[in-house]
């Protein structure tokens, strides 16, 4: 930081995770409403200055419904 402001050079880390979230809490900060409904795990990484940010991250649902039907995986062959 230069100042009080980032410049390129600056580095950023940061993590984000959520444990047994709502897909419509999710919605409502992402400001979408589909009939869509469930539970999430996700973790979010970045790491590295603002010319190079790396992220990684996993993002895992259950228990998931849309337009009111269950979405399940399924079964491998």
């Amino acid at each position: 930081m230069l100042k009080g402001q980032f410049v390129e050079s600056s580095e950023l880390h940061g993590r984000l995770q959520v444990r047994y979230g709502e897909l419509a809490d999710l919605q409502s900060i992402m400001g979408t409403n589909y009939p869509i409904h469930g539970k999430l795990d996700t973790v979010l990484q970045i790491d590295g200055s603002r010319r190079q940010l790396n992220g990684t991250g996993h993002l895992a649902l259950a228990n998931v419904q849309a337009y009111g039907q269950p979405c399940v995986r399924p079964a491998p062959i």
